[in-house]
């Protein structure tokens, strides 16, 4: 059966549509493109960050968080499509989405075994996030240097279920952007994205804003005995060092949290959390 030249564009065009382009090449372009993210001074340069996963890809959507890109495989559209997850049409119409073999989403992710989808997002927030971060704040987390990943996902997930306002890092801080951070903090991430900030200045305007500055360190007061009713920016050290002299005479109050003689310290994540939640306590009790 011979077909018109009519008919026969129809069926070119149904054959693309059914069965998109396929990306197998590692010289790809846009291959290329998205490995040069695994760097930080790339991600630095061009403005970009890897999002990987399937729930961390559904996080950046239902935050509305602009993204450049998505790559996915053909086993990964099929299970999302089946279990009425997610699908292409829920990207927006200039998201560019591509087709790619299992190897070549395999290198464009930082994980062993990515569950075949990898989104590659801006920096800059939309419109209704920034607004958000720009609204008055009444409990914030203030970290300086923090180094590990692990520690400034669990924060950003304390953060959202403790009711807090944001995380904000001092100089010598890990990168927010790095995707062991977006991983632990289980796509809370595009909630309330962490902010670097030049702290002292920080501090200083959250002081004049009618915020307390109370440091966690040993030797202060009892966190549960202060009053955290109040506008609150709690100050960590890093893992290992504290914080500077400077920083710390920002401090209003030093605060503690009591613990039994065989234990030197908590983490940084483990402290902001309880701090958070005593805070979020005392706040409740007032409403009721």
């Amino acid at each position: 059966m011979r077909l018109s030249p009519q008919e026969l564009n129809i069926f070119l065009k149904l054959l693309f549509v059914a069965k998109p382009p396929l990306i197998e090449s590692s010289q790809n372009p846009l291959v290329k493109h998205v490995r040069r993210l695994h760097q930080a001074s790339e991600r630095k340069a061009l403005g970009l960050f890897l999002v990987e996963g399937t729930h961390s890809v559904m996080e950046a959507l239902a935050a509305r968080w602009p993204l450049e890109s998505v790559f996915y495989t053909k086993r990964w559209i099929e299970q999302c499509t089946s279990r009425g997850e997610i699908g292409l049409d829920k990207f927006d119409p200039k998201v560019r989405c591509e087709q790619v073999s299992d190897s070549i989403l395999k290198s464009m992710a930082t994980t062993e075994q990515p569950d075949g989808v990898v989104a590659v997002a801006m920096f800059k927030p939309n419109e209704e996030a920034f607004r958000k971060f720009l609204k008055p704040r009444s409990l914030a987390v203030a970290v300086h240097a923090l180094q590990d990943p692990g520690n400034l996902g669990a924060l950003i997930r304390s953060a959202a279920a403790a009711g807090g306002d944001g995380i904000f890092l001092g100089a010598g801080s890990i990168e927010p952007s790095n995707p062991k951070v977006l991983r632990a903090s289980a796509g809370l991430w595009f909630r309330s994205p962490p902010r670097p900030v030049d702290l002292p200045t920080w501090l200083t305007k959250c002081k004049s804003d009618g915020m307390q500055v109370l440091l966690a360190k040993a030797g202060g007061k009892n966190y549960w005995d202060h009053d955290l009713k109040r506008p609150t920016v709690f100050l960590l050290g890093n893992e290992g060092g504290g914080v500077s002299p400077q920083i710390e005479s920002l401090a209003d109050a030093t605060i503690s949290i009591p613990m039994q003689p065989i234990v030197e310290s908590l983490n940084v994540a483990m402290t902001g959390t309880l701090l958070m939640y005593e805070a979020s306590r005392q706040r409740q009790q007032t409403k009721v």
